[in-house]
């Protein structure tokens, strides 16, 4: 995998991220009835999918060690993400993905507002330092010396 297809990989999942975290905010903001919710295991979303796939073999071609520093703030947006998810829904069974999925949202609490706003502030904070991370994988990327 060359150079140029290593960080088309990387800013393909960077978008995907802030798709996923935005759409975490619509789920927050939105109407009552919620459509596609997103996925809540980290392997599942769509940075999740190319990390655990397409990450390895980047990790690999540039003899790093999978880097646990985004996998730990990935691992903890999930379970930032499930924690507003659990306010809103009664159920889990639905933790892949599904586009045509529509979910009644339950009405909350004012606390629960304050605390849903809360998690919220914790995962878009933990998204500020995963695009950190995923920049610094591209400038790692586009500096690093051909072998």
């Amino acid at each position: 995998m060359d150079r140029y297809k290593i960080l088309e990989h990387l800013v393909a999942a960077k978008r995907a991220h802030i798709t996923w975290v935005n759409r975490a905010k619509s789920m927050i903001d939105g109407p009552a009835i919620v459509r596609g919710v997103m996925p809540l295991k980290c392997t599942e979303c769509q940075f999740g999918l190319w990390f655990y796939k397409e990450g390895e073999r980047f990790f690999n071609e540039f003899e790093m060690h999978a880097d646990s520093r985004v996998e730990n703030l990935h691992n903890n947006l999930h379970e930032e993400y499930l924690k507003i998810y659990n306010i809103y829904f009664d159920t889990t069974e639905n933790l892949a993905f599904d586009k045509s999925a529509k979910m009644q949202k339950k009405v909350i609490t004012q606390e629960e507002k304050e605390i849903v706003t809360i998690y919220f502030n914790k995962l878009r904070s933990l998204s500020y330092e995963m695009i950190a991370e995923i920049q610094r994988l591209e400038n790692y990327i586009s500096t690093k010396q051909s072998a």
